[in-house]
């Protein structure tokens, strides 16, 4: 047969172990809480960083593209360009799969 839990109260409310103990865990769990939504908000913070480091690099190589293409159109050089085996390049573009939110699972 279980204590029940106006014994238990009483128990704890009489020592002063018990009452220590009691608020350890109680001050454990809320640290285990804390501790949890810390982590949730790292990884959070994460997966922004990473995705800004991806826009990033995707608009950096679309630049360079650009660039190269409008060099390779102008007068002189597209005179050569195509001569010496240079081509167009194609810009970068995810496909619509690619773009789909990712399923994060805690």
């Amino acid at each position: 047969m279980a204590p029940s839990e106006a014994t238990c109260n009483s128990a704890l409310s009489r020592s002063p172990l018990l009452r220590r103990l009691s608020a350890s865990c109680s001050q454990s769990q809320k640290t285990i809480r804390s501790c949890a939504i810390e982590g949730v908000q790292q990884l959070q913070e994460q997966f922004v960083s990473t995705e800004n480091r991806i826009a990033y690099a995707r608009q950096f190589y679309n630049d360079e593209v650009r660039k190269y293409s409008t060099v390779q159109a102008t007068f002189p050089p597209s005179l050569f360009a195509a001569q010496l085996g240079f081509s167009p390049s194609a810009m970068f573009a995810a496909a619509d799969a690619e773009r789909t939110n990712v399923q994060v699972k805690l």
